[in-house]
């Protein structure tokens, strides 16, 4: 969080417009997650959940994203790509998971925030939950 922010959510805004040019205006804000310390630098992340407003390219800053990963949604819900690990830390045990995708593996927080949202949005079958009222098969089925 910089001295210019008011708070985490306009931090994390603001880090989407500098890391991949996205306005703050574009996004609509669901919620966010709990909270998770990295395990290598003691950072306290708070994860954000929004959807874009309108379809935009992403623009990364070469200077602070690496490689954009567009996964489609339905691909979390095999659960062939995932694995999970367990890691000692401090004379503790963490569970760390794994994610892959193509020649990717997404892992450390980001497998832990990816974690953490997947565990709210998918039913114990690894299924995004039906809406209510909707009837047949969901077209992955």
């Amino acid at each position: 969080m910089e001295e210019t922010d008011s708070d985490l959510l306009n931090t994390a805004l603001r880090e989407v417009e500098e890391e991949l040019a996205i306005p703050a205006a574009n996004i609509e804000i669901l919620g966010s997650l709990d909270e998770i310390r990295t395990v290598s630098s003691n950072f306290l992340v708070v994860p954000y959940v929004g959807y874009l407003k309108e379809i935009i390219p992403f623009s990364p800053n070469e200077w602070e994203v690496s490689e954009v990963l567009e996964i489609p949604f339905e691909h979390f819900t095999d659960p062939g790509i995932f694995h999970e690990e367990t890691r000692v830390v401090d004379n503790q045990r963490l569970p760390v998971y794994f994610y892959q995708w193509e020649s990717h593996m997404i892992w450390g927080v980001t497998g832990r925030i990816l974690k953490s949202l997947l565990d709210l949005m998918l039913d114990s079958d690894g299924r995004p939950p039906r809406p209510p009222g909707r009837q047949g098969r969901l077209p992955s089925e």
